[in-house]
This record gives C-alpha cells, sequence and structure tokens, in this order.
C-alpha cells in the first residue's frame, strides 16, 4: 500500500499537486496510462500508475485500497467525483479534495458523515 493516490494526476491541478508531492510515496492515477507514465518520468520514474474510470464503482474501490490517502483532482466532482468519494468511505481510506460544488459536499455529508467522520474532508 502506497501512502497517497493521486487521481486526476495529469489535469492541470494534478499536476501541480504531484510536483509538491516529489518526495513522497505517490501512485498516480487517472485515465490515459501515456500520460500518466509521462508525468511520472518528468517527477519521480519510482512512482507507480494506476488507471481507473471514475464512473466505475469497481475501479474506484480498486483505487482506493491501494493507498493510506486518496487527494483527488478530477472535475467537475458533481459528474465524476463521486465513486471515488464513495469507494473511500467504504473503504476506510482518508480522501481529500478541492471541490467547491456545495450541492456535492452536501451530498458527501449526508451520506458519509456519520460513519467516516474526518476521512473525508
Amino acid at each position: 500500500m502506497s501512502d497517497i493516490l493521486l487521481f486526476g494526476a495529469t489535469g492541470v491541478v494534478g499536476r501541480l499537486t504531484a510536483r509538491h508531492l516529489a518526495g513522497h510515496d505517490v501512485i498516480l492515477a487517472g485515465r490515459d496510462v501515456e500520460k500518466l507514465r509521462e508525468l511520472r518520468d518528468e517527477i519521480n520514474p519510482a512512482w507507480e500508475i494506476a488507471t481507473g474510470d471514475a464512473h466505475s464503482a469497481d475501479d474506484m474501490a480498486a483505487l482506493a485500497a491501494r493507498a493510506a490517502v486518496v487527494i483527488s483532482c478530477v472535475g467537475p466532482y458533481s459528474r465524476v467525483g463521486w465513486e471515488m468519494v464513495n469507494a473511500c468511505a467504504i473503504a476506510g481510506t482518508d480522501y481529500v479534495d478541492l471541490c467547491g460544488e456545495v450541492p456535492f459536499i452536501r451530498r458527501v455529508i449526508d451520506t458519509h458523515h456519520g460513519t467516516t467522520s474526518a476521512r473525508i474532508v
């Protein structure tokens, strides 16, 4: 198990986040394996890469199980964020994102706060 799984790693925010994590144990995750490889090779060739479909509960469960913390940089969260949040809540994996979409945040709180508390940030 790695310390951190960075989901949506090849987008603008994901790339910036990856650079800040250069000295950590990270799995870069997203849709495009070639873009993930390029990013990994640029920042830390020792990092693992993983792919998954944000709409697939099974894919997100498999990714969430691979790290202690998931940092999600995908968006818009209301369209592609739910399966990862849900997978992390079920797996007990800490989760953080930069979502500013109030209805999505409300849904996460209403659904998972009672069982996850501060694990979903």
